[in-house]
């Protein structure tokens, strides 16, 4: 069963999460003997490294937003800056197991402290309040933004050569897990390549097929269709590729059928220019539309007053002896055995005479050898 791309593109997916699953573990197991070194690292060392950082940027985006909100002009955006100094007071919180519980408090008092007087402040700018009194306020805002600083530099200080020592202890034994994943990356990399290119042949033959016949229809050669490509979505794409390939060539020679046929009346029009006489006028457009078409003779017949058809003009037909219709309707075809065509015949008469009584063409497609002769300075045939 051949399956679809979407098939074989979950299943690399597929394989590949599972190679990594199996990674993931085995570095797992050989990282069970790093465990004791990284412990320190994890719950003293490691998150105070981390949390520094971390917290000044969430209190600085804290002053931020109070100051947007004031440019703003934003009452409810100056509301929402209390998430933000909540969520700074859960992750301060949250980081409490590897920092001094003292200065925690320290902290987050002076973090609290800061907010309120900083919120006092943006809703009176808000307000629109001038004078000292704010100006009082804000030098406050200001040295209390200046003590949770401050507190906060003092609580997320660590001990560099503590960390250092955990952190030799712990290279040591992430060296030899190192080389253990190298060898199981290498091996699943492997086996996902594989894997890939087992998939992927398939899919590569099909895009540069599928790539070869929109070229080909880019060039307006529509003969040749784009092979059949299976069952998967690749396969679809070329079966509508190949319907619209029939569809532009089914245009292009409606097309050319309209520029023939435009063509043609602009070249008639150019025949039929000036005062002319009926017969004229029949010589000409049988002179021009015989060629065009490329019929071998022509004639036109004209129907008159009597409802009889009278001949008008001729093309590459003999100018003999004429031939009129009998009264009892036995002359049959338009001229016989190379004579003149016939003059005058009613409607009905003969296979003319018939193909004028119809809406639709007539056409004879094997008519009798005698029916016609082509005769020159040569001879006759």
């Amino acid at each position: 069963m051949r399956l679809s791309l979407r098939a074989k593109l979950i299943a690399i997916v597929g394989i590949t999460a599972f190679t990594f699953l199996v990674l993931i573990a085995a570095g797992a197991m050989i990282g069970r003997q790093t465990d004791h070194e990284l412990a320190t690292i994890q719950r003293r060392l490691l998150p105070k490294l981390e949390l520094a950082p971390r917290l000044d940027a969430d209190f600085e985006r804290l002053r931020r937003n109070l100051q947007d909100a004031v440019a703003a002009v934003d009452a409810e955006a100056l509301a929402n800056t209390r998430q933000a100094k909540d969520r700074l007071q859960v992750e301060l919180a949250a980081a409490r197991p590897a920092l001094n519980a003292a200065e925690v408090d320290a902290l987050a008092r002076a973090i609290d402290d800061y907010y309120a007087t900083a919120l006092d402040v943006s809703r009176r700018l808000l307000a629109g309040e001038t004078g000292e009194a704010l100006v009082a306020a804000m030098s406050e805002m200001q040295a209390r933004h200046t003590r949770a600083v401050e507190a906060l530099r003092i609580t997320t200080t660590f001990d560099r050569s503590e960390l250092e020592h955990a952190f030799t202890a712990a290279a040591r034994a992430q060296a030899t897990a190192g080389r253990v994943r190298l060898v199981v990356s290498a091996v699943c990399l492997v086996f996902v390549l594989s894997l890939s290119m087992w998939f992927s042949r398939g899919v590569l033959n099909s895009v540069r097929a599928l790539t070869s016949g929109l070229r080909r229809f880019g060039r307006g050669e529509f003969s040749q269709p784009i092979v059949d490509l299976g069952k998967d979505e690749l396969g679809e794409v070329a079966a509508q590729a190949n319907q619209m390939a029939t569809n532009l060539s089914q245009l292009a020679a409606q097309r050319d059928r309209a520029d023939w046929l435009r063509t043609g009346h602009a070249g008639l029009s150019d025949q039929l220019r000036g005062e002319l006489e009926l017969e004229d006028v029949a010589a000409r457009a049988i002179g021009y539309l015989a060629p065009y078409v490329g019929a071998r003779v022509g004639a036109v017949y004209d129907l008159d007053q009597r409802k009889r058809l009278r001949l008008l003009g001729t093309y590459a037909l003999s100018s003999g002896r004429e031939g009129n219709s009998s009264e009892t309707g036995k002359e049959t075809n338009v001229h016989t055995g190379g004579d003149a065509p016939v003059r005058e015949f009613a409607l009905g008469e003969g296979l003319v005479g018939q193909a004028a009584l119809q809406t639709n063409i007539m056409v004879v497609a094997d008519p009798p050898p005698a029916y016609l002769r082509v005769r020159s300075g040569l001879g006759e045939a």
